[in-house]
Order: structure tokens, then C-alpha cells, then sequence
């Protein structure tokens, strides 16, 4: 009797537990209409414990009384506006002398002379004076100061009619909601990195209730101005503990979090800003002591970066990587619910050109949902000119009885105004990209690439919807499904990435469009050669039924990426990937080769049914021959010079030429066709005269040869191999030589550069009178190496006396004639 007692009086203060925190639960069934009920913090737990919490008291203005910090520090001198303080002691009395002495009508700064300040706790801003400004590191070096609370300390709080403004500070470290906010707060350049708000409740045998947590970084019931900043790496973390007895059942332990980085009930507009790597996590454990019953569990987390439940401006911001996570324990009555990796969204929701990339949101067993990878939407969002890629709503439940994910990018169950923005592969189980449960008009934006395990691949929807002048490209199949047959339907006028959608893939319980636009991919030209261009114009301003093609100008489909794909590579296309503008995209095509190019239409990398054919012939070519070294002679080397361009008279850059005199192609010494390769339009070769080159006229033609850019092309001229001129000088005759006995003649043959011939002969003349043989011929006695060296026996007959002696060059194919004559003297014997 004891024992049932005992339980009768847990199972009653159970029931006034759980009816605190009715709005969590509300006897919610698990469906995907009413899981997504707003479990508001405030309806969830009495306010005043949760001030409590965070603060050391509050008063009915929601004014932060500091008890410890807020030192009477007095002096009659009057207060300068400017000061500066090198550290937290001088900075918490700056701010003290400052409250306590200053005035309404001045606005305060205060320069941080230090590198780092150590808070050891809060420091609270109220008093008399309304305005205060801390000024940090320069910014033109990109320092700032670091404002640190050790992962121990708060760091500031702002009374309601009193602004802090902060700039160039790196806030870190901090912990219970590091900065509570119910004035005005101003972050100019501003970090807020690594703060954490971590609450582990213990959910006794006799209390029962829940542990929640609020806002990593910072509490907002104010208005937060914030430019240029970073929020980074906080987490706002929630654990309640079950403990369980034997034979004892306990109240559910519940767990929620809200905002890894900033919790808002108040208005922020945040400019030029990101949101990186914030969690709000909530969890739930059991320790069970030989438990009969397993209790109930519940976790909830909301906004992996910011729960906005006032007005929340986000304009050129990114938000990347903050997840929301919530993991009940492992008991088949265990639920955890985690609502929008990036933003929950509970009041009015305004994005603006902004980004929102690899945000997830992250449920775990056994009942586990997952909603909204990016956004979570309950009531008003305005979100335009923005990219949700790359986000999802998953769960990491292997022993699940229950697991939804909805919304991959997207989860709405608000009013929404939606325009211009690109959902790039996101994922969820629901609605790959957006889950609605509430009508949604959503026009001129991108669906691509998104997925999902059921169904629904882009959109999944419950309540109508009206789209238009939209990409749907690579989705999931089922790219939008309806659970709702009988509700309002527009899909009019969208691209489905081809010209020929497959409905039955594509739209599940919605009637197909009667019109939806079609893709006029057009070329200026289809027959070019080579190194000429082309445009392809792919034109959207039209649209079909399937059956008749009309035209549609309404400028969309802007911005959409199209990439014109080679499958021959017999081109260059520029740029890359065109931009569409207008409803129009323009893709240069250059000819790089002879042939048939195919050339496939892509839309975000993806192929279309469309493509079209570019015939690209061999260019004409001119051969024009520059320069011929002039007055040329054989054995010597010869320049040809030639320049060979397009018939646009641009230079060609490539392919060879071969040379040819008198129609014979030169040849290497193995005998192969020498090519020579063109350089920027130009050849430029040397070529060594044979010896045996008679003087006379050649014709030398250059021939530049085919290959797949060019046809060839010649030219032909002329050039004349002239005789060489030379010189012949006697440089040895043998002295005082007697007759009947034998004379030496040596002698030396140059040509006009005083370098030695290596060919021809000479003859030798005594008197006039040219040396003959036995036979009568005269006696041609040749050059080697440049000279010639000879012995005459010189008759008996010989008067001793004084004799001419000549050595002449004789004329060749090569050289001109030339001698030299000197005398010698026969003695008597």
C-alpha cells in the first residue's frame, strides 16, 4: 500500500509537471500536421525561472539589477566622454564611474588599450547614462581585442532605454547566455565566438520537470544592430537526466534548446554578417536502477544559429554549418524533435540576398523528426535573392519506430513571400528542398539537384501552391508531390529541364501545366572554319503545350547557369558557362579543328534532350616568303624566311612547312622530309649551300602543310647561287735552285672571307708558259684544304737566269679565277 502510495503522489506531481509544460506536448500525435506545433519557451517554463537563471534578478521593466559589479563608485569631478582601459578591473570601473556619475545627454566611449580582458563577471550597463561605445582593435590592421569570460563568466547585460554599441571586440568564452539584451546593442565588426549556455537538469523522484536552455551567445528582448560580424562556434546545450528506481515509474524527462547563437524575442537586423558552426542541441538520458517502467523522454531543439520569436532582418549574410540536434533516450516512448538547423522561426522572418549552405537539422531514435535543414518557418518569412544549397534534414536512427525528416532546405507552416532564390542539393526524407503545410507562392527560384528517400524530390506540399517562372532540374523523382488532391494548384510556366517533361516522374496528385517554357537553342552560324566563331543562343522567351510553341516574354529564368558541352572537342566555347540575362544566354563558339562538333546544352551541369551540330572546316591559308639571304654561294648557309597567315591575315600559330628546290623537298641525313615548325606565324631557317651547287637560279618553294586547322598553301621564287671570289697567294718557292734539279711551289687559295677553298685546282705557268705532262695536257694540280703543294723538276736545259713563275685558281662551278705570279732564279752549277 505504501508503495502504491508513493507512485500515486509521483504519478500526480507528474501531472502538474507536465501541465507546465503543456504547450511542449498538448497531448501532440505524431503526425506530420502537428509535430511542427511551436513548443514557445514562454508558455513552456514559467519566465521568472529562466531569468533566474541567467540573471541574478529581474525587475517588472525586465531591467538587469547587477548586485555584484555595480559598485557606488562617486566623483565630484565631471566624467570625460572619452577614457580607455587596459583591462577587466579598469574597464568594469570605467563603465561603474561612468554609471554612477555620468549623464543622459553625453554619449560615452571607451578605447580597450589591452589585448585580452578577463571577465570575472558580468558587467551590466544601466545607470543615468543611456549611450556607451567600447572600441576595440584597429581595423585597418584587423586586430581586435578579445573580451573573455573563461568559460566561466557571463559578459554583458543591457538594460532596457540604454544602447551598447561594440566594435572591432572579439566576445569569447562566455557562458549563461553571455550577453542578455533588453536596450539597444550594436556589433560593428564584431566576433562572438565559442560561448556557450549549458544547462543539466536532474529530473528528481519528486520534482519532475525539464531542463531549458536559451540562446549560446546572447538573449534578445531588445533591438540588436549587427554589421560585419561573425557568430561562430557557440552552442546552447540542454541535457535532462532521468533517474529511475525499481518498481518506480517518473515523470518524462524533457529537454529544449533554443538558439545555438542568439535567442530573440525582441528585433535584430543583421548586415553583411555569418553564422558558422552554432548548435543548439537538447538531450535527454536515463540512469535506470532495475527499473520496471522506462519513463518518457523528450528533447526539442530550435535553431541551430538563432531562435527568432520577434523580428529578425538577415541581409548579405551567410549561414553555414550550425546544426540543430535533439536526441531522446533510447526508450520506445523516447521523441526528440529538432526544428531548423540554421533559423526557427516563431515571428517575422526578412532574408535578403543572403546565403544558407551546409545547415542541418538532426533527430535521433526512436519517435525522431527532423525539420526544416535550414529554416523552420511558423509565422511570417520573407525571404528573397538568396541560395539555401547543400542543407538537410536527416536523423541517425538505426532502431527507429517512428522517423521523419521534412524539409531538406525549408520547413513551412507560416506565411510566406517568396522570390528569386536557388535551393541546390538539399536533402530530406519529405520535400528535398521545401515541405509545406501551407500555401506557398514561389516565383522565379531554382530547384536543383535536391533528394530525398520517399518522396517529393523538390517540394512536398499539403495545402496548394503556386509556382512560376522556375528551374526544376536534377531533382529526386516526384519533384513536387501533394498529400492534398483537392487543393489550389498553379505550376504554369516553369522550365522542368527539357523541352519534354515526363509528368508521371516529375508531379505526383497534381494535374500536369498546360504551358511550361520552352528552350530555343539557335546557332548565327552552322558552317565555319576553323579559328571563325559562332554564337549559340539559347533563348527561354517561349513556352508550349506540348503541341504548339508561342512566344513568352517575361525576362525569367535569369541567372540560370548554361553550359554548351563538346562531345568532340573540336572548339573552344567562352565563356564556359554563360549567365542567362534577359531570358537569354550567349555562348561563343571557336572552330579548333576540321569536322562535325555536337555541341549538348546543360543547365546547372545537368544534360538537356537539347543540343545542336556546328560543321568546322579547314581554314584557308597564305604562304608568303619574307627573306632569302641574297648573293648566296655554294658551301655556304642560306636563311629562308616566310610568314604564314589566316584569311584574315591573322598569323597561324601552328602546324609546319616543308622547303623544296627546284621541286625536291630538303631532306634530313636519314633521309625524311625536314619539317619546320611555324612560330607565330613565321619560319625562319638556315640552310647549308651543298659544295656541288653549280651558280645559277633555283626556285625554292615553301609549302605549308594540311592538318585538321588548315588547308595548305605555297609560294615559289626565286634565288641565284653566284661564283665566289677568291684569292690565290704563293707562299713557298724553293732558293737558289739550280737547273736538272727539282724546284717546290706552294701556295695558298682563300675565298673573300680569307677562309680556305676546299675544292678546284690550279695550274702553274713558267714564263707564260703553262707546266705540261708527258702526254702534252697541262697539269692542273688541286686545292686541298686551301692549298696546294707541288715539286717541278726543272729541265736541264735552264739558263741560269731570272723566271716568272704564276700560280693560277682556275674558274669553277664555285669560284671565280685568281693568280698570283712571282719570280725565282736558276743558278749556275
Amino acid at each position: 500500500m505504501k508503495k502504491m502510495k508513493f507512485i500515486s503522489i509521483i504519478l500526480f506531481i507528474s501531472l502538474i509537471s507536465l501541465s507546465i509544460v503543456a504547450a511542449t506536448d498538448n497531448n501532440t500525435q505524431l503526425d506530420k500536421t502537428t509535430l511542427t506545433q511551436d513548443n514557445t519557451p514562454i508558455n513552456a517554463i514559467n519566465e521568472t525561472n529562466k531569468i533566474e537563471k541567467q540573471i541574478t534578478t529581474t525587475n517588472k521593466n525586465n531591467d538587469i539589477l547587477d548586485t555584484k559589479n555595480n559598485k557606488q563608485i562617486t566623483n565630484t569631478n565631471p566624467i570625460p566622454e572619452k577614457t580607455s582601459a587596459k583591462d577587466y578591473t579598469q574597464l568594469n570601473n570605467q563603465i561603474n564611474l561612468i554609471k554612477n556619475n555620468g549623464t543622459s545627454d553625453k554619449n560615452y566611449s571607451i578605447k580597450l588599450t589591452g589585448t585580452t580582458y578577463n571577465f570575472t563577471d558580468r558587467i551590466v550597463w544601466d545607470g543615468t547614462p543611456t549611450n556607451l561605445t567600447l572600441i576595440g582593435g584597429d581595423n585597418y590592421y584587423h586586430t581586435k581585442i578579445m573580451l573573455d569570460g573563461m568559460r566561466s563568466c557571463p559578459l554583458f547585460g543591457i538594460n532596457s532605454n540604454h544602447t551598447l554599441t561594440l566594435i572591432n571586440v572579439t566576445l569569447i568564452n562566455g557562458v549563461s547566455s553571455a550577453i542578455l539584451n533588453y536596450g539597444t546593442l550594436n556589433f560593428i565588426n564584431v566576433e562572438v565566438i565559442n560561448n556557450t549556455n549549458i544547462v543539466s537538469y536532474h529530473n528528481s523522484i519528486i520534482y519532475g520537470g525539464a531542463s531549458v536552455v536559451y540562446a549560446g551567445a546572447i538573449y534578445n528582448t531588445g533591438t540588436i544592430n549587427c554589421y560585419n560580424s561573425t557568430f561562430s562556434g557557440n552552442k546552447a546545450i540542454s541535457y535532462d537526466t532521468q533517474v529511475t528506481y525499481e518498481d518506480i515509474e517518473l515523470p518524462p524527462a524533457i529537454a529544449f534548446s533554443y538558439g545555438g547563437a542568439i535567442y530573440n524575442t525582441g528585433t535584430i537586423n543583421c548586415y553583411n554578417s555569418t553564422f558558422n558552426n552554432n548548435l543548439a542541441k537538447a538531450n535527454t538520458m536515463s540512469a535506470n536502477y532495475l527499473a520496471l517502467y522506462e519513463p518518457d523522454s523528450i528533447a526539442y531543439s530550435y535553431g541551430g544559429a538563432i531562435y527568432n520569436q520577434g523580428t529578425l532582418t538577415l541581409v548579405d549574410s551567410i549561414l553555414t554549418s550550425n546544426i540543430a540536434n535533439s536526441e531522446a533516450y533510447r526508450s520506445e516512448s523516447g521523441k526528440s524533435f529538432a526544428y531548423g538547423g540554421a533559423i526557427h522561426n516563431n515571428g517575422t522572418l526578412n532574408i535578403e540576398n543572403s546565403v544558407l549552405n551546409n545547415n542541418s537539422v538532426i533527430s535521433n531514435p526512436y519517435y525522431a523528426y527532423a525539420i526544416g535543414g535550414a529554416i523552420s518557418n511558423n509565422k511570417i518569412m520573407n525571404i528573397k535573392n538568396s541560395n539555401l544549397t547543400g542543407n538537410k534534414a536527416v536523423t541517425n536512427s538505426n532502431e527507429e519506430i517512428r522517423v521523419e525528416t521534412c524539409g531538406g532546405a525549408i520547413y513551412n507552416r507560416g506565411k510566406t513571400s517568396t522570390n528569386n532564390l536557388k535551393l541546390i542539393n538539399n536533402t530530406a526524407e519529405y520535400g528535398g528542398a521545401i515541405y509545406t503545410t501551407k500555401y506557398m507562392n514561389i516565383a522565379n527560384s531554382h530547384f536543383v539537384n535536391n533528394n530525398i528517400t520517399y518522396t517529393g524530390g523538390a517540394i512536398y506540399t499539403e495545402n496548394g501552391l503556386k509556382i512560376t517562372n522556375s528551374v526544376f532540374i536534377n531533382n529526386a523523382e516526384n519533384t513536387i508531390y501533394s498529400s492534398n488532391k483537392s487543393c489550389n494548384y498553379s505550376i504554369e510556366n516553369n522550365w522542368w529541364g527539357n523541352n519534354n517533361p515526363n509528368w508521371n516522374k516529375t508531379l505526383q496528385n497534381i494535374e500536369a501545366p498546360q504551358s511550361w517554357i520552352y528552350l530555343d537553342v539557335t546557332t548565327t552560324k552552322n558552317n565555319i572554319d576553323v579559328t571563325e566563331t559562332t554564337q549559340i543562343i539559347c533563348n527561354f522567351n517561349y513556352k508550349t503545350n506540348g503541341k504548339n510553341i508561342t512566344q513568352y516574354n517575361n525576362k525569367i529564368l535569369d541567372n540560370t547557369p548554361i553550359t554548351c558541352s563538346l562531345m568532340n572537342n573540336l572548339g573552344t566555347t567562352t565563356p564556359q558557362t554563360a549567365i542567362v540575362q534577359n531570358s537569354t544566354s550567349t555562348t561563343i563558339f571557336t572552330g579548333t579543328e576540321n569536322g562535325i562538333e555536337t555541341i549538348n546544352i546543360k543547365t546547372y551541369d545537368t544534360k538537356t534532350n537539347l543540343s545542336t551540330k556546328i560543321t568546322i572546316k579547314a581554314a584557308p591559308t597564305s604562304t608568303k616568303i619574307t627573306y632569302i639571304t641574297p648573293n648566296i654561294t655554294s658551301g655556304s648557309n642560306m636563311t629562308i624566311q616566310a610568314k604564314i597567315t589566316d584569311k584574315n591575315k591573322q598569323p597561324i600559330t601552328t602546324g609546319e612547312v616543308v622547303i623544296k628546290i627546284n621541286g625536291k623537298t630538303l631532306k634530313d641525313e636519314y633521309g625524311a622530309s625536314i619539317k619546320i615548325p611555324v612560330i607565330n606565324g613565321t619560319i625562319n631557317y638556315t640552310y647549308h649551300i651543298p659544295e656541288n651547287y653549280s651558280a645559277k637560279t633555283y626556285n625554292i618553294t615553301v609549302k605549308y602543310l594540311r592538318n585538321n586547322q588548315y588547308t595548305p598553301s605555297e609560294q615559289t621564287t626565286n634565288f641565284t647561287i653566284t661564283k665566289a671570289p677568291t684569292s690565290t697567294k704563293i707562299t713557298y718557292i724553293t732558293p737558289n735552285i739550280t737547273s736538272g734539279s727539282n724546284m717546290t711551289i706552294q701556295a695558298k687559295i682563300t675565298d673573300k672571307n680569307k677562309q680556305p677553298i676546299t675544292t678546284g685546282e690550279v695550274v702553274i705557268k713558267i714564263n707564260g708558259k703553262t707546266l705540261k705532262d708527258e702526254y702534252g695536257a697541262s697539269i692542273k694540280i688541286p686545292v686541298i684544304n686551301g692549298t696546294i703543294n707541288y715539286t717541278y723538276h726543272i729541265p736541264e736545259n735552264y739558263s741560269a737566269k731570272t723566271y716568272n713563275i704564276t700560280v693560277k685558281y682556275l674558274r669553277n662551278n664555285q669560284y671565280t679565277p685568281s693568280e698570283q705570279t712571282r719570280k725565282f732564279t736558276i743558278i749556275k752549277k
